[in-house]
């Protein structure tokens, strides 16, 4: 796995070969380089959290999964741009500041890992200023170590936008023919209302972010249920983009053979790394275990201290394969319900999907049962029931 040198030990001249530009990054747009103009080297940038959540640099006052937005200015002077990036990813992403010598940055932590922010401001052809530096630290409830990442209830039944429940504003659009409805029958989770996509390449997904809204180089939980109508090969329920390739898939398997049995089966899949043609790891339920047209809860953790990854189905374990290593960088951010990375019609989904939540951290047994079966505070709302234990 190759190793990122700590950005204190780069250049202001090294800073600019990592430069990058034409890349969209969040808030401003990041597609355009720093333009001709006064070469004077700006003063050192200040970075400010601006809220609504507000952080405090080095010191942990938000949960896991928080929203911040960073305010990066440049005292005494108007810059034409900022490059940016963290102490765990290295340095290069180029943001165009606005009129006002600003630009805002939206990140959202997913881990409890503090990760330091760190800008250098140009003027023009300028060399980059010294570095400016933020400490963002986010915790979790009690001594859980596990968080709400994202909750798509997906039971408006109508719209074209899957609302984070959560708060934490990854909201998932709607596209080409994935639709909010309505059923005669309500789903186990209690809801009537629910995703459908028809099979010809829709999905609901949210937008790109400057971090990932789960990273594969810690242990995080997923969990959807699901409505299968048909499959003619390897359909996903949800999944989550990597840089090259996608972080996971809880998926249907229409063949699947182990045990000197064949038969559809359930999947949740990762690859050993962030590449195109990496061996992918799967954690599979018994084949002739997957059942098309029958309400279904699928949970997947990634255990990434013990190396595992773990099916659970209607809330009993059904697969765990060992050997999954952490990744190092861990994806662009985007999550993708009823389809896998870049979209298209060969593996999406042909049914219903409802209750959908991630999770950092690892999810215990007791935990997955309670996701299935809800409470008496949230009865057959498992979601929700987790999203009180661990916000």
């Amino acid at each position: 796995m190759r190793c990122i040198r700590p950005l204190r030990s780069l250049t202001f001249f090294s800073l600019l070969l990592f430069g990058i530009a034409y890349l969209s990054v969040g808030p401003a747009s990041a597609g355009v380089v720093a333009s001709a103009g006064p070469s004077t080297t700006p003063a050192t940038p200040t970075i400010s959290s601006t809220g609504p959540n507000i952080y405090i640099s080095g010191s942990a006052t938000n949960y896991v999964g928080t929203p911040g937005v960073f305010t990066v200015s440049d005292p005494g002077s108007t810059v034409t741009g900022y490059y940016y990036g963290f102490s765990n990813g290295g340095l290069g992403t180029f943001v165009p500041a606005g009129a006002d010598g600003t630009v805002s940055l939206a990140i959202t932590p997913y881990d409890e890992s503090f990760r330091t922010l760190y800008v250098a401001a140009v003027n023009g052809s300028s060399p980059p200023s010294p570095f400016g530096s933020f400490e963002i630290e986010t915790l979790t409830k009690g001594t859980s170590h596990v968080a709400a990442l994202a909750w798509w209830k997906l039971n408006a039944g109508h719209g074209t936008i899957a609302a984070d429940s959560t708060g934490h504003l990854h909201n998932a659009a709607l596209h080409k023919d994935a639709s909010l409805g309505c059923a005669v029958a309500a789903a186990p989770d209690g809801y009537r209302c629910s995703l459908t996509v028809g099979g010809l390449g829709g999905q609901a997904r949210t937008p790109p972010t400057i971090l990932p809204l789960v990273g594969n180089r810690t242990s995080f939980s997923v969990s959807v249920w699901v409505n299968l109508s048909k499959c003619a090969s390897f359909c996903v329920a949800i999944s989550a983009d990597g840089t090259q390739t996608d972080q996971f898939t809880l998926a249907y398997r229409k063949s699947c053979t182990a045990g000197g049995k064949t038969g559809p089966c359930w999947m949740f899949s990762r690859l050993a790394t962030d590449s195109a043609d990496a061996t992918v790891q799967s954690a599979s339920s018994s084949p002739g275990t997957a059942t098309l047209g029958k309400w279904t809860q699928l949970t997947g953790v990634f255990y990434s201290g013990h190396g595992t990854l773990t099916l659970y189905v209607n809330g009993v374990q059904a697969g765990q394969v060992s050997g999954a290593s952490p990744w190092t960088p861990d994806g662009n951010g985007r999550a993708r319900i009823a389809n896998v990375t870049p979209g298209g019609s060969r593996h999406d989904w042909s049914g219903r999907l409802s209750n959908a939540c991630v999770f950092y951290g690892v999810l215990l047994p007791a935990d997955v049962r309670l996701l299935h079966s809800g409470n008496a505070t949230h009865p057959h709302n498992g979601c929700a029931a987790l999203f009180d234990l661990y916000p």
